[in-house]
Parts: structure tokens; sequence; C-alpha cells
């Protein structure tokens, strides 16, 4: 088989290492070149499309691997495209394989890459996928840099932000884990303060978040704090976060928010951290008009006064 291989493909060649592939006499190895050959070998898109088939009903993850490679550079090559079968194509960016633990080691990128090409060709196809993503990369859901599917389920998220969000907020109801880390897809990752990664939280309408908020408050306030916005910037997904102030800031969940909104990662002195904060609440109130929210900040300015005196303590005595 090797030194057939090397020696060169042809439809032929294709055929019997697919006869042998289908009788268990090889496996699923002798495909790993087949994706660096079939943009300049000439194949027939239905040989190529026979081999997916077999590769993706085998369930193999040797197999899958070869047919994200294969579907990659044959079907969606950027210079000459072709078109595949809707489901066969459907079937393997769904395969539980490519999510989870998985996604981290095996071809992560070509999975990206078709599930992409996918997309663009068969958007019908966008909430069943978003559906799959929030069930099989639970585990993984909310960081965005190393999980390419929570980069697709933002990208659905952002195309179709009212569909999206009765399927989001039925997801958030249980108190379990995977509602968990909806909550950190939803809301900011964890970051520096100069390199801030937003939350999904702000692809959606602030009125419908909270109008699902009010219908259950005393457990889905607390749910969607963790998500919120660190900021009254309406530009920067603010709205949210100013209804919420509105309905809940004079409270228990008011104090909540103010640690919500002082955490995270910085550089250089806790104290200067803490003033930049201070600043732009100052900033804020010269915005607001509504009274509950400013209300709030004044008691937000006050704690970070607090927190601004005890960090400046500590400073000085490690100086």
């Amino acid at each position: 088989v090797t030194v057939v291989q090397w020696s060169g493909f042809s439809d032929t060649v294709l055929r019997t290492l697919l006869q042998l592939f289908r009788s268990s006499a090889v496996n699923a190895s002798v495909f790993n070149r087949l994706a660096w050959e079939v943009p300049r070998a000439g194949f027939s898109e239905e040989i190529v499309e026979e081999v997916l088939r077999a590769l993706v009903s085998s369930k193999d993850e040797q197999a899958l691997t070869a047919a994200i490679e294969l579907a990659d550079h044959y079907f969606f090559h950027k210079e000459q495209p072709r078109s595949c079968d809707e489901q066969l194509l459907f079937r393997l960016i769904t395969a539980p394989y490519f999510f989870g633990q998985h996604n981290k080691v095996n071809r992560p990128y070509a999975w990206y890459d078709v599930t992409k090409g996918f997309r663009a060709r068969f958007p019908n196809h966008d909430l069943e996928l978003f559906d799959i993503i929030l069930l099989l990369e639970k585990d993984n859901l909310g960081f965005r840099h190393s999980s390419y599917p929570t980069q697709i389920a933002d990208a659905i998220a952002r195309d179709h932000p009212d569909d999206v969000w009765p399927i989001v907020s039925k997801n958030l109801e249980p108190d379990e884990d995977r509602s968990w880390r909806l909550e950190m897809w939803l809301g900011e990752e964890l970051s520096f303060d100069n390199d801030k990664v937003v939350g999904a939280i702000t692809l959606f309408k602030p009125d419908s978040v909270m109008e699902w908020v009010m219908k259950d408050p005393n457990k889905r306030a607390r749910k969607i704090l963790g998500c919120l916005p660190k900021t009254l910037d309406e530009e920067r997904g603010g709205k949210l976060t100013k209804l919420f102030i509105e309905a809940f800031g004079d409270g228990e969940l008011g104090d909540y928010l103010m640690s919500h909104f002082w955490t995270g990662g910085w550089t250089g002195s806790e104290s200067a951290h803490l003033a930049g904060k201070r600043d732009k609440a100052r900033e804020w109130i010269a915005e607001i008009k509504s009274g509950r929210i400013l209300a709030w900040l004044y008691r937000y300015i006050e704690h970070l006064n607090e927190l601004i005196a005890q960090a400046e303590m500590r400073e000085e005595r490690e100086f």
C-alpha cells in the first residue's frame, strides 16, 4: 500500500484503497496524505465524496482526522472550492470527536475552517449547530482563545441574536455545570484592563435579557450578574448593566455588582488600577440622569475610595 501511494494517486488507486478500508484490510492512516494530494490530483468529486462518507461513517478518531483535512483541502479549497453533500458535511463537523478535550490537539483549525465554510453555504443549520456546540463543548465553552467551537458559537449568536437568546436563556435555567460554563461564555473573559475580551451577552438585546430576568428575579438575577459588562458605556454593552442597576442596584445585588466591577487583572500598582476605575465612575456621574444609577455610582466610588486607601497602605509597607 505504501509503495503504491508514493507512486502516485489515481481514481483507481483511491477506489482500491477505499475497498481495502471498508473490508478492514487497512486502517484510516492510508488516507492521511490524501488531503494534500487531492487539490492537484484531478480526482472526481464523486470519488472524493465517497471516501469522505466512508471516513465519517467509521467514526474512528483517525478516520475523522483524515476526513476533516480532506474536506478542508478539497471541498473548501480557497482557490477552487467544490460542492459536497450538505448532510454529510454536517455529520462531519458535528462529530463529538471535534469538541471538548479533543479540539485542542487534533486538527482544530481544519474543523474551524470547514465549519466557517459550511455556515457560509448552509446558514439554515446555524441554530442546530449552536445547540450542538452548547451540548458538546460544555467543558470548554467560554475559553475563546483555545476553543474554535466557542468562536463559532460567537459568530452564530452575532448573526442570529434574536433566535439564539431563547436557546441560551433556556440552558441557563438548570443549576449545573453546563449552566456555569454558559455564564462564562456570556461574560467577559478574565483579562487585563488593556486586553479585554467582551462576552457574548453584549450580542443580545438588553431589554430581552432583562425581560427574562424579571420573570424570575430571585433565581435569574444572580445568574446574569456575573455576565454583565463592567461598564455603563452603552456602545460597550453598558445598557444592560444600567437596566440591572435600575432594578437591583439599591439592594444586596447592587453590592455584589460593585465587586464584579472592580475584579480582574491589571499591571502596575493596585491603587493606581483602582484609581483608574474611580476616574471612570466619575465620568459616568457626569453623563447619567437616573437617580437610582447615580445613587449606585456614589456608593461604588465610596467603596473604591476604601479599597484605594487599603491598597496604598499595603504598598507603602511593601516599599
